[in-house]
């Protein structure tokens, strides 16, 4: 659809406004005393909301009468109606019924009878007196329930308008447009699409999805529409103005919230003319194909008699076997009896002077235009084809031909391998050798049988022949391995190219007999030139075949050297970081954890380095996931934890308060069955006190919750501690934050870094230091580089803090030196603050 410039520019003009969005919301305050009003208006007014008074249960249900609130601060005990009953009016009015109520009292818990009142209407009470912090978090928290629920209607407004403008768009489209509910009932069509079918909008409302289909299309729809994401088919529509319709419908899946399908929405374009011709191109290339078919077929065969019988076969093939018969009679046999017994409508074509075709319908039907063109090529190729036939070949045949399917054998392969390699060293082009095994064929074999398994091979020929290109040599090496020799390939690009044409090839399901099989295959690739031994290359193919399947069912891999240097590379560091951790060259480095009130190191955060025998420092980043790939993560992560222990036992008796360690652990070590045995084991055979040891687990760990709580529990047993590392970056929530004995949470170090930049970055940081403080745990900033992260830090009130600021992980017999030093370092004035005990 074309717009011109005024209606591009209607449109443009005609979009919605943006929706207002609110940014304060109304609380209303209850109480017949001025001075506690007063109070909390005083104690709310750094929220920015607009806070209405009442002094009185009466006055307070003329408000409510008038606008909705977030939420109500409702006194409990006031003259004539008190704040029960007060509550209790609110909830019978339904646009209130679900506004928060929280009962403000200076009676305790037991007087009020908090449990009877919670069913009158409130959410929450308040004692006096009231902490101003309490108060403010408790309102906030409904302040915002209401502005996301107004300003979500809001932006629902918008988008209703937006939806009535793209209806006129769908209406002006050239295709047909619809869309369908979760019971596939039509629920809007748009105008092309009512052209098409004939329907018009008002009578598809409410329609079942297929009412329209045709009943072949419909059976097929209904396998697939319970279990697709998208559906794309045809089908032809019958009793419409001009004679029955082609349709192609693509259809999507719309799913809601929950991930439920709630409907489908898709398009429907007439396709009549474009079928005719394709049908017309498929017969066309049937033809074609089956003339060579019965071509391969003649140059195997060792008679002339069954050549013509296959010739009958491919006629009727095409023509239609139902209806359609076909006759090859040798030059000197008389007219088969069925022949003679037609009583017209015979086509007879002769076949040199070898043989005469005979062609006939039972219904008397003629045959059409393109039909006598098949059956004239039929007859133009059959006279090589019988006078080759009697040839005696089969014997050759067999020494180079894989005898169930036909394929040249591995000799042939070889040979025809070994022509190419001579070609290239005269032309100096590339070619390239594939090779392929079906994956899991051996299930087949053994449990449907091997005649099933011969099914499926000539299938799986049948579909790669068709993907050939004419110089291209597919053969089979025996079982369900398979070779193709391609020549003149150019680079690896047009190799993989191929490679994915086969995959796509065998992607559709095998339909044999009553059975319905899927077969894959992992394919090797291997690129020659004029100086590759043929051999070689063909090692290479089946190499990189086993790489291919190594990496899973239905995988292409190329040959490459460089991966070959690349896997011993890797196999050569596996040795490495083997030997290094049985040499002691895997130590712990050590970042300290300063106090931000005070000044002062409490501790440190041992991190694992690898010093090699040269004096070169490796980082964990370069091994940490090698260990893990290896089986090497638990014992270097008890290594680490048992020295670090050891270490920190020293730092830990020097100082006036105690000294905290933490410890990275892997999700994989934490899963560990013995992991709590070997922690307390290390810490009775070092002496350092459990209590002042911090094990840090990474949100992704806190995933498998249940076998994560226990091992903490029985850990926490001992006053171990734990901390959440890079918070904010993974899985967590506030469940796992309540329900798991967490201690610690510690901020990610890509938010530290825009604590000055980034309002969003200070934002986060901020609702995780008050969140750590509402869980009453320990919140530490990672990655401190600067005074003025530091100084924004502090200001947040965030407890602990470690970083470059303060000195890079440094060797144990450095660590001294770092912790007399950051006292210079920290020297800006700081508030004294809480500081919550690590003890």
């Amino acid at each position: 659809m074309t717009l011109d410039t005024d209606q591009r520019l209607t449109l443009g003009a005609a979009q919605p406004p943006p929706p207002t969005l609110l940014r304060s919301a109304p609380v209303l305050i209850v109480d017949d005393t001025p001075s506690k009003r007063l109070a909390m208006k005083a104690a709310l007014e750094p929220l920015g909301h607009r806070l209405v008074e009442a002094d009185s249960g009466v006055a307070a249900l003329r408000l409510i009468m008038q606008e909705d609130f977030a939420v109500i601060l409702l006194d409990v005990t006031m003259p004539g109606m008190d704040g029960f009953e007060t509550a209790k009016l609110i909830r019978e009015r339904w646009q209130s019924e679900m506004t928060p109520i929280i009962f403000v009292t200076a009676f305790s818990s037991d007087e009020v009878g908090q449990v009877d009142h919670y069913a009158g209407g409130a959410v929450d009470f308040l004692f006096a007196p009231i902490p101003p912090a309490e108060l403010r978090s408790k309102v906030s928290f409904f302040a915002h329930v209401f502005l996301n629920a107004e300003n979500l209607a809001a932006r629902s407004r918008v988008v209703q308008q937006t939806a009535d403008q793209l209806r006129s768009l769908t209406d002006a489209a050239p295709i047909g447009i619809f869309q369908t509910d979760a019971n596939n009932r039509y629920v809007y069509t748009n105008a092309r699409w009512s052209e098409i079918t004939g329907i018009t909008a008002d009578e598809a409302l409410g329609c079942d999805w297929d009412s329209i289909i045709d009943a072949e299309s419909r059976a097929n729809d209904e396998d697939t529409l319970a279990d697709s994401a998208s559906l794309r088919y045809r089908f032809t529509i019958e009793g419409v103005e001009g004679g029955p319709r082609v349709v192609l419908v693509t259809t999507q899946a719309m799913h809601d919230v929950d991930g439920q399908r709630s409907g489908w929405v898709g398009t429907l374009s007439d396709i009549t003319d474009l079928t005719l011709a394709q049908e017309l191109l498929a017969r066309t290339a049937a033809q074609q194909t089956a003339v060579a078919e019965l071509g391969r077929y003649a140059l195997a065969a060792d008679d002339i008699a069954s050549v013509a019988r296959a010739a009958e076969t491919t006629i009727t093939g095409i023509l239609g076997p139902d209806d359609w018969h076909a006759r090859v009679t040798l030059r000197g046999e008389p007219d088969a009896p069925e022949v003679d017994e037609q009583t017209g409508g015979v086509i007879r074509v002769d076949v040199g002077d070898l043989a005469t075709i005979s062609v006939w319908n039972d219904s008397g039907s003629q045959l059409s235009f393109d039909g006598h063109q098949f059956v004239g090529d039929v007859a133009n190729h059959l006279d090589s084809m019988l006078r080759r036939a009697g040839a005696n070949v089969q014997f050759e045949h067999l020494a180079t031909h894989d005898p169930l399917t036909e394929l040249p054998n591995r000799t042939l392969f070889l040979d025809r391998l070994e022509q190419v390699q001579m070609g290239a060293k005269r032309t100096s082009h590339r070619h390239a050798v594939l090779f392929l095994d079906l994956d899991g064929f051996k299930f087949v074999n053994d449990g449907l049988g091997h005649d099933v398994g011969d099914q499926l091979l000539i299938s799986v020929v049948d579909r790669l022949r068709s993907i050939m290109r004419p110089p291209d040599t597919l053969a089979r090496f025996g079982g369900d391995e398979f070779a193709i020799l391609c020549p003149n390939i150019g680079n690896e690009r047009t190799a993989l190219a191929i490679g994915a044409r086969i995959q796509a090839a065998l992607d559709t399901p095998f339909q044999l007999k009553s059975l319905e099989l899927l077969a894959t295959a992992s394919i090797g690739i291997a690129i020659g030139d004029e100086s590759t031994d043929g051999a070689d290359l063909l090692r290479d193919a089946d190499a990189a075949m086993y790489r291919a399947k190594g990496n899973g069912r239905n995988c292409v891999a190329l040959f490459d050297i460089d991966i070959q240097r690349r896997a011993q590379e890797h196999l050569a560091r596996a040795t490495g970081l083997r030997g290094a951790l049985a040499n002691g060259e895997i130590e712990p480095h050590y970042q300290p954890i300063v106090n931000l009130g005070t000044g002062r190191v409490v501790g440190v955060e041992a991190l694992a380095r690898w010093r090699t025998s040269s004096g070169e420092l490796i980082s964990p980043d370069t091994f940490i996931a090698l260990a893990e790939e290896i089986g090497l993560i638990e014992p270097l992560g008890q290594h680490i934890l048992r020295t670090a222990c050891r270490d920190a036992l020293v730092w830990h008796q020097a100082s006036p308060a105690p000294f905290m360690l933490s410890v990275n652990v892997s999700p994989r070590q934490f899963a560990s069955g013995d992991f709590a045995s070997m922690v307390l084991t290390a810490l009775a055979d070092t002496g350092f006190p459990a209590t002042c040891l911090h094990l840090e687990i990474t949100e992704s760990a806190l995933m498998n919750e249940p076998s994560v709580k226990t091992t903490m529990g029985e850990l926490r047993k001992h006053g171990i501690k734990f901390a959440i590392d890079d918070f904010g970056t993974g899985y967590s929530s506030l469940s796992s934050l309540r329900r798991l004995p967490v201690d610690i949470l510690k901020i990610d170090k890509s938010f530290v870094s825009g604590i000055t930049t980034n309002a969003q970055d200070r934002a986060l940081i901020t609702a995780a230091i008050d969140l750590a403080r509402s869980f009453g745990l320990t919140a530490i900033a990672e990655g401190v580089e600067t005074q003025e992260q530091l100084r924004e830090l502090t200001g947040l009130d965030c407890d602990l803090a470690q970083g470059y600021l303060w000195s890079r992980p440094v060797a144990a017999e450095k660590v001294a030196d770092v912790m007399e030093n950051v006292g210079k370092i920290t020297h800006m004035k700081v508030s004294p603050m809480r500081i919550t005990r690590m003890d």
